[in-house]
């Protein structure tokens, strides 16, 4: 079993901050757009922990998945209560083996419309 110590927590106010550096936004702006005081927000990004409620309130407002964020820094066998079937990486298995037999089918058709 792995300690704090081990794993320690991500910052979120530096994820915070590096997500409104690449979408452009300043503190100021995040508070409008929170509907928020200035000097609250402000604080945020110099925070080691924010409130799930102000997490997933970032999340709507800035249109942006900070609990991928987190879920990515964890170990790939720690488990989830999502539905087999539903990572990421398994839509993406499916929908790529889907386009290739849509791709046969299209050549196929091509072949034939061509005789």
């Amino acid at each position: 079993m792995t300690t704090n110590s081990e794993t320690p927590a991500p910052h979120m106010g530096k994820l915070l901050q590096q997500v409104l550096y690449k979408k452009h936004i300043s503190s100021a702006g995040l508070a409008r757009k929170m509907n928020k005081n200035r000097t609250g927000v402000y604080k945020y990004d110099k925070r080691a922990s924010l409130q799930l409620r102000i997490v997933w309130h970032l999340c709507t407002v800035l249109k942006h998945n900070f609990f991928a964020d987190l879920a990515a820094r964890l170990p790939a066998d720690y488990t989830t209560n999502l539905p087999p079937g539903a990572s990421a990486n398994d839509r993406i298995a499916q929908l790529e083996t889907e386009n290739r037999d849509l791709k046969l089918q299209l050549d196929l058709l091509k072949e034939v419309l061509r005789k």
